[in-house]
């Protein structure tokens, strides 16, 4: 849930307008806790679901491997406006993303889908992964309990947003510890992350013999993203002609 970049809503029958062919709006997902927080314009399809506790919504959230979490529940509107829960939202839970539209936030409310069942569905084995929604095997339930208590590895969520964010504005910092982290030349004209991890950073540094790959691992694993900044500070020290 917390690294999820795409999410199929499925709502209860009756939420459209009746007459209308179809409508158009713009819906965002927050993680809060493992209970999703829609974003929703007010009066939408997904606001006129509330209420309708006999009648369950579903959202189908797809994996990095074809996996697919199915969570069912009622949707209720949070109290508030959308910028008050957003905050209350991100003061429990700081490494919490949600992207709000450039347009007036006050046309959205907040919508909570409070989960009342689980189940996980795997690709079937030997089978080749087909776009965002490939099909997969029967869902298996999971116990309330225990999706209640797994803690999600917010590193890996946001991995993708991270390295982009440090190739495009830390270069020269990258360079640094590049340079650092495989001592031997200081001529290095430039390096960029591939892959970043709870354990370190993989990145490519580029010398008079072509690309290399360098791993610089970190001095312990990253609990959520707020501390990657302190340890990349910490491997800029380090770099040559930095203090220490």
């Amino acid at each position: 849930m917390a690294g999820a970049r795409h999410a199929l809503l499925s709502l209860p029958t009756g939420c459209r307008r009746p007459g209308s062919p179809g409508e158009r709006g713009w819906v965002g997902l927050v993680d809060d806790g493992g209970e999703p927080v829609l974003l929703a314009r007010a009066d939408s399809a997904p606001d006129r679901a509330t209420g309708r506790g006999s009648m369950p919504a579903r959202a189908d959230v797809p994996g990095p491997d074809g996996e697919r979490l199915v969570l069912t529940g009622t949707l209720t509107r949070v109290p508030g406006s959308v910028e008050t829960v957003l905050a209350d939202i991100h003061s429990a839970r700081p490494s919490a993303l949600a992207v709000v539209p450039d347009d007036d936030p006050t046309s959205l409310v907040a919508l909570r889908l409070t989960v009342t069942d689980v189940r996980l569905g795997v690709l079937p084995a030997g089978s080749r992964r087909v776009g965002e929604w490939a099909a997969v095997q029967d869902a298996e339930p999971i116990g309330l309990d225990t999706y209640a208590l797994a803690e999600p590895d917010l590193i890996a969520a946001y991995a993708p947003e991270l390295v982009i964010h440090l190739n495009q504005a830390h270069g020269d910092l990258l360079r640094a510890v590049a340079i650092n982290a495989a001592p031997g030349t200081l001529d290095v004209a430039g390096a960029y992350v591939s892959a970043l991890d709870r354990t370190g950073l993989t990145l490519w540094r580029v010398v008079p013999s072509g690309a290399e790959p360098v791993r610089v691992p970190f001095s312990a694993p990253l609990a959520e993203p707020r501390r990657l900044g302190a340890e990349l500070r910490r491997l800029l020290r380090q770099a040559p002609g930095n203090p220490r």
